[in-house]
């Protein structure tokens, strides 16, 4: 797994999940179980299907995009970032720099422009 680069809140359920950048170790082990662990259905079958076209290099390969994917995922999901994952995914382009930030359960603002 790679460093952790913040945690999103979704503020429906109250749920805090861990983000990480880089090469995703549990993906490389677990292949698209890792991605039906995480709940990314889409993906799990595109894992599936892909690894005995490519004769199994594509669970060499998604690894390096597993995370990123899984990122994605959640923000797609609700999730909203915390301060640390705001810099993180602001500096990836994955948000704009007006998206909410968490502060706390019950802290979210809207950053000005």
């Amino acid at each position: 797994m790679g460093a952790a680069a913040g945690r999103l809140y979704h503020p429906d359920t109250g749920t805090w999940k861990t983000i990480h950048r880089g090469f995703s170790w549990p993906c490389l082990f677990l292949g698209p179980f890792w991605y039906a662990s995480n709940g990314m259905g889409v993906w799990t079958l595109r894992a599936v299907l892909l690894c005995p076209v490519t004769l199994g290099v594509s669970w060499l390969v998604l690894p390096f995009f597993a995370n990123r994917q899984r990122i994605v995922h959640l923000l797609t999901s609700g999730f909203l970032p915390d301060e640390e994952a705001h810099r993180f995914l602001s500096l990836h382009h994955l948000i704009t720099r007006f998206c909410p930030v968490v502060h706390g359960e019950n802290d979210i603002r809207h950053p000005s422009a």
